[in-house]
């Protein structure tokens, strides 16, 4: 609380003041922020449609029905079939919303290459983390059991709804910047100061904790050291693609364009 009070009362403050003389970014249009909107729904759903088909895949590799490589990064069959029709419909949602307008932080106002390198970084973290996830736990005392089997691919989605979670708790707190309900600058990931967005962040990852540190998860030997760094990896993912996301959002700096009082 008393952070965000302080930060009320500084933007109270700044409502009185002239603008600064550097340059201020235009304010985004209503098209662009529903073009963002749309980019913050689509690429964390097709991560964790990624990691389904990722999980799938290993569900019937280790029933024998497909090679174990098919579940690895370059991937393979029906999974590399259901990794590009994920990206293919998050690409066509993208464009759809983008139609009408795009943010000129996209690609300078090029929405479809901007979606595509955003795609492209979140399948890069997804191939480096999938390796792990899916470890060989051949040499551990009881080798890979059943149990320990669900459990990687439970964690596996858990990461995806973790993701998937916290950008809508940004996104919706944008949209709400964007009306000027919120101050702005406060939706930032990591320094958020709307206390709503922070209750709902906390509640995404309070739920993903409680899988991965659960003293009874029976984990497979070789995946228990990296559990502690699922969600910190899957943070850092968010931290640096959210604002790609909404390049262009207002920030304090300029707060006086658009006085908030709570």
């Amino acid at each position: 609380m008393g952070p965000s009070m302080a930060f009320s009362q500084w933007l109270a403050a700044t409502t009185v003041l002239t603008l600064a003389a550097s340059p201020v970014p235009a304010q985004l249009t209503k098209e662009e922020r529903a073009c963002q909107q749309a980019a913050a729904k689509q690429c964390p759903t097709f991560l964790g449609k990624k990691i389904k088909c990722l999980v799938g895949c290993d569900k019937q590799a280790l029933k024998g029905k497909v090679p174990a490589a098919d579940c690895l990064p370059p991937f393979g069959g029906k999974t590399l079939a259901c990794v590009t029709t994920a990206a293919t419909k998050a690409l066509a949602g993208i464009a759809e919303k983008c139609a009408d307008d795009c943010p000129e932080c996209y690609a300078g106002g090029d929405c479809s290459t901007h979606a595509s390198m955003l795609l492209a970084g979140i399948e890069a973290h997804v191939d480096l983390v999938a390796p792990l996830v899916g470890c060989d736990d051949a040499a551990s005392p009881d080798g890979l059991t059943k149990n320990e089997a669900k459990v990687r691919q439970k964690v596996a989605l858990v990461v995806g709804t973790f993701v998937a979670a916290t950008e809508k708790c940004l996104a919706k707190c944008r949209k709400a910047e964007g009306e000027g309900k919120v101050a702005p600058g406060s939706c930032d990931y990591g320094a958020e100061t709307d206390t709503k967005t922070i209750e709902c962040l906390i509640k995404a990852g309070n739920k993903a904790l409680d899988v991965v540190e659960d003293p009874e998860l029976d984990a497979p030997e070789c995946l228990a050291p990296e559990l502690s760094f699922t969600l910190p990896i899957a943070a850092g993912l968010i931290e640096e693609f959210d604002p790609a996301i909404f390049c262009g959002s207002p920030s304090p700096a300029f707060v006086a364009q658009t006085p908030i009082l709570r």
